[in-house]
């Protein structure tokens, strides 16, 4: 890769963690000579990067209006969260099926580490919960050989972090919440460990519709796209 590529990724990589961090808010128009002065760069990586970002759904581009930030919506919320649920599950059933003994392992590992802060009696760092809870489900889907479900499930996942990031600055995360999620986990870790499918998709299933409803009761979303 040559530096202009490089510096294209690095710039494409830092306003996508912007948007997704709410530091570009929904709705924002991307100027490309604001974008250009924030990040210490020249105009043609930004705008390749903006390009690129549209492909993904986080950037909108329209004729003769230049960029702005993908609006949020009730409806996108729920559709991204439905389409999460079926990839994985595909990928959980896939990977549950070629597992092996560091699977095992790594699970059981990342569950400990979330586990110390779903039973903690002291507060917690939402964001520090959330890499935890990213962890421990991505060991649960890591010997799944689709490298196409990994990268599908990680747009997903990137998607519904930005909706999830307008309130986990401010949110207190209640202490019985965290402790009915450990369970949750564990169950779901144990029908993995067990190699039953079809109860770690279903456990799997209401544990993200779980989510959803909480997202919807935390984070009350008026825009449209």
């Amino acid at each position: 890769m040559d530096t202009k590529q490089t510096l294209t990724v690095n710039i494409y990589d830092a306003i996508k963690r912007d948007i997704i961090d709410g530091r570009l808010k929904a709705g924002q128009k991307l100027k490309i000579n604001d974008l250009k002065e924030n990040y210490q760069t020249a105009s043609s990586p930004v705008r390749e990067a903006l390009s690129r970002l549209a492909s993904t759904g986080l950037v909108i581009a329209e004729n003769q209006k230049g960029f702005h930030v993908k609006p949020i919506s009730q409806e996108e919320l729920e559709d991204l969260y439905h389409a999460k649920q079926l990839i994985d599950c595909l990928l959980l059933s896939e990977s549950i099926t070629q597992g092996d003994d560091q699977w095992e392992a790594n699970m059981l590992a990342s569950f400990h580490r979330i586990s110390k802060l779903e039973v903690s009696e002291k507060s917690i760092n939402p964001y520090e919960w959330e890499q935890r809870n990213r962890e421990f489900h991505c060991a649960l889907t890591s010997t799944c050989r689709s490298q196409t479900l990994h990268e599908i499930e990680q747009q997903l996942f990137e998607k519904t972090q930005r909706y999830r990031h307008i309130w986990i600055k401010d949110a207190v995360i209640d202490k019985q919440v965290l402790k009915k999620n450990n369970r949750e986990h564990k169950a779901l870790l144990n029908a993995a460990l067990a190699r039953d499918v079809d109860k770690a998709q279903l456990l799997h299933t209401k544990h993200i519709k779980k989510s959803l409803e909480a997202s919807r009761k935390i984070c009350p979303i008026r825009e449209r796209v």
